[in-house]
């Protein structure tokens, strides 16, 4: 028997690409499982129970979206059942383009048609780098970044994912925006990958911050001079969680770039005219509350008000005014080929089980091409229908979405609180469902193996799961991810009490505490 046949023998006849699709998508998946088979932290029921702080999912409040599901699902109409369009029917994609333009995009006139609905942000992201990258072409994505992103681009696509670290300090002393980029492109191509895309998850997990306006223009200016695609991750949009904070959508950025903004106005007008919208969009440079309150939505202007940017003024995070260094100097057509955009409702909607993402682009060809594989990973007609009428019923979107927001900050409180109290530092966030947390002086040696050691010593003796910071490509070892929206609020106080109990006293070592659960 020849090699090959061996091979292919001991593949039980499968092919060789199935290989690469045996390693977990997610290294702390078996420990997930395991806690889920054993039972979940339950104060009077199972109070020596797991505490998973590993699943990006939102938990808080999934029996109001599940009700308002179900309200709208009750007269669905016959052709739920039939074939629709693959890439969300025309009435879905109408809603979710003013669901955008009402709560993350004011000013901002979205193309219905260039809307892509598939199930589940992981099979737009599948879908898009299909089709924008070549076998061994590489992605650009700033670390520490969500665990699964390596499996997305290399699964099916063989994409290299390229961590690299994004510094905003440049006014510290660090490098320029350009050439951190640059320098991460030198990198590439010395192990031999052409980059061609940048990703960027803002909000961003596993940070739970926000770029500023300034460094996002940046990089989208840098990725438009290269001829390297942006793809903007803006899952967590609508999860942000503190008042002060405040988040622009890449898409009103990018437009701030465009050489006349008279002509990417018209661009827009343009583009809502050929797809029959009314033009009931808030005009470029108001802000979402005053385009809510402009339709007389309270509760819409209180949302907008509490947490959104306000997508015209071109201001940055920090309260700064001014444009980009590189403001004004491209072409709507360079804009349109070369952003995209990614959303779903699985984090801020609390419907990760729906399996619903979106990409918007103009981009003519790679929508073309998302008109032939966008069949694979299609939605059912009977979700889009419910989802037709939770989104369009604005009252309802705009008061849940500020309800879901306070549950957020009031987990992130508890969770923080029980960290200070017992002096364990982390990276304050804003936005999202994670807590960057430090663990670096707990460690025996600053090793991987230190951590990883340490990691499943917290998962044996005390039951509680954390994201290793490795996954997520930490610059060094010690810092781990808690999710603080899928277990109740008040676990989270006892999985901060039972780790620190493993942690013991000291301020080096493993400690020699034992962990006590009960």
């Amino acid at each position: 028997m020849t090699s090959a046949a061996l091979a292919a023998q001991e593949r039980q006849g499968c092919s060789a690409r199935s290989g690469r699709l045996l390693k977990p998508a997610l290294s702390y998946i078996g420990r997930f499982i395991q806690a889920m088979q054993e039972g979940l932290w339950d104060p009077k029921k199972c109070p020596d129970g797991w505490i998973p702080l590993v699943v990006a999912e939102n938990k808080l409040n999934n029996e109001e979206v599940l009700a308002r599901l179900q309200e709208g699902s009750k007269d669905a109409p016959t052709w739920v059942m039939n074939y629709g369009s693959m890439r969300g029917v025309p009435e879905l994609q109408s809603a979710m383009a003013g669901m955008l333009e009402r709560f993350l995009l004011p000013g901002f006139a979205v193309d219905p048609s260039k809307l892509c609905i598939s199930a589940g942000c992981t099979a737009i992201l599948d879908n898009l780098f299909y089709a924008l990258c070549d076998e061994g072409e590489g992605v650009l994505i700033p670390a520490p970044y969500y665990p699964a992103f390596d499996n997305d681009l290399q699964a099916k696509c063989c994409v290299h994912p390229l961590p690299f670290y994004l510094s905003e300090e440049a006014a510290a002393g660090g490098l320029p925006i350009r050439q951190q980029l640059d320098a991460a492109v030198e990198d590439a191509r010395g192990f031999g990958v052409p980059v061609k895309a940048l990703l960027i998850t803002n909000p961003n997990n596993p940070l739970g911050t926000i770029y500023s306006d300034e460094t996002i223009k940046e990089t989208i200016a840098w990725c438009l001079d290269n001829r390297v695609h942006y793809v903007s991750d803006e899952v967590y949009a609508l999860s942000v969680f503190k008042q002060q904070a405040r988040f622009t959508s890449a898409l009103l950025l990018a437009q701030q770039l465009v050489d006349t903004p008279s002509a990417a106005a018209a661009s827009n007008s343009s583009t809502a005219a050929e797809n029959g919208a009314d033009g009931s969009a808030a005009a470029a440079g108001s802000t979402p509350a005053a385009a809510a309150a402009a339709d007389g939505d309270a509760a819409a202007a209180s949302l907008a008000s509490l947490s959104l940017a306000d997508g015209g003024s071109g201001s940055s995070n920090d309260g700064s005014s001014g444009s980009s260094s590189s403001g004004g100097s491209y072409s709507q057509r360079q804009v349109d080929n070369y952003v995209h955009m990614v959303y779903g409702l699985s984090k801020d909607w609390c419907a990760s089980g729906l399996r619903v993402g979106m990409l918007y682009s103009r981009n003519t060809r790679l929508q073309k091409a998302l008109d032939n594989i966008s069949a694979f990973p299609s939605i059912s007609n009977f979700v889009q229908w419910g989802l037709i009428q939770m989104l369009n019923d604005h009252e309802w979107a705009a008061a849940f979405l500020q309800r879901n927001q306070r549950l957020l900050e009031e987990s992130y409180d508890g969770l923080t609180g029980a960290l200070e109290a017992e002096g364990i530092p982390f990276t304050p966030a804003v936005s999202g469902m994670f807590v960057w947390v430090d663990l670096r002086r707990w460690l025996p040696e600053p090793t991987w193996e230190a951590e990883e050691e340490f990691w499943r010593n917290v998962c044996d003796r005390c039951k509680v799961i954390l994201t290793p910071g490795k996954d997520c490509h930490a610059a060094e070892p010690g810092f781990f991810r808690l999710c603080f929206a899928w277990m109740p609020p008040k676990a989270l106080p006892e999985a901060v009490r039972r780790i620190k109990l493993l942690m013991g006293g000291g301020s080096s070592g493993g400690g020699s505490s034992e962990c006590s659960v009960q």
